[in-house]
């Protein structure tokens, strides 16, 4: 299940996160709860389970949208101690917005040659960072550049490789993996040094 959240250009992070967290809450719930009303007169004191009546399932589906549509990573433990619309508001106030730059610099700092994410921080490096954001930027060490965690687009994964391989980036060190909820992300990922394969049924 992946609805439309609003665009990430159109949120900014201090924006009214209230009105649009509310918006994105009882969209979720209309499309869970399409016959029901529990949609209507979301309040940030509505509990996820009784008043909206979000299960497990939907408060993953909740999550991942809340983040993309701020642009944060929220603590995993928070799909079982969130327990109104408030937690969630808290929760993403107090997030690390993400910041690409960031990333990529800490990467260049220490040489890393490991580091993973998901596909949309891959996607914002691309639309958000500016040329001049990544003078003197080298990523030649970057061995495996693991994307997980959600859907894996291949159009993401072309032009971050092209974007960046003119800062040492190989192709083939892109590595989407799959995992499950209750063990690591990386439990399944291509041999090392393969180039990323996409394959249509």
């Amino acid at each position: 299940m992946r609805g439309p959240v609003p665009d990430r250009q159109e949120v900014h992070p201090r924006a009214d996160l209230e009105g649009v967290l509310l918006t994105l809450v009882a969209q979720l719930v209309r499309e869970l709860h399409p016959r029901q009303t529990k949609g209507a007169g979301v309040t940030l004191e509505s509990t996820l389970e009784r008043d909206l009546g979000l299960d497990s399932l939907g408060r993953v589906e909740l999550l991942a949208r809340v983040e993309r549509a701020f642009e944060v990573r929220l603590p995993a433990q928070l799909l079982s101690t969130a327990e109104t619309v408030r937690d969630l508001l808290h929760a993403v106030q107090s997030a690390t917005l993400v910041r690409p730059e960031r990333w990529l610099w800490a990467i260049h700092t220490h040489r890393g040659t490991i580091s993973g994410a998901p596909n949309f921080a891959y996607e914002l490096c691309v639309r958000r960072l500016e040329d001049r954001d990544l003078t003197g930027l080298d990523l030649s060490f970057w061995r495996l550049a693991l994307n997980g965690d959600e859907p894996v687009s291949p159009d993401t994964i072309r032009r971050f490789s092209e974007r960046f391989a003119l800062y040492g980036f190989r192709p083939e060190a892109m590595t989407p993996v799959y995992g499950l909820s209750v063990v690591p992300v990386s439990c399944c990922a291509q041999t090392s040094g393969a180039y990323a394969a996409v394959r249509y049924a």
